[in-house]
């Protein structure tokens, strides 16, 4: 699973000291490969059944799982 992230050259870290839903934490970096200072954390999901259809929030945007 990390090495999605690190292939677009941002840099995954895995959480697994903690069982928080948090697999990975990932560096956001810019164009150049330089920290941009922000840490995102991630939830892994795999299997067709996550991606049967999309995430819409309450008001027909994008939105998260819930």
């Amino acid at each position: 699973m990390a090495a999605k992230f690190e292939r677009i050259g941002w840099g995954p870290v895995p959480n697994t000291l903690h069982d928080l839903g948090i697999d990975l934490f990932v560096q956001a970096r810019d164009d150049r490969l330089f920290d941009r200072g922000l840490i995102v954390g991630v939830q892994v999901k795999g299997g067709p059944s996550w991606f049967t259809e999309p995430a819409l929030a309450e008001d027909g945007s994008l939105g998260h799982c819930p």
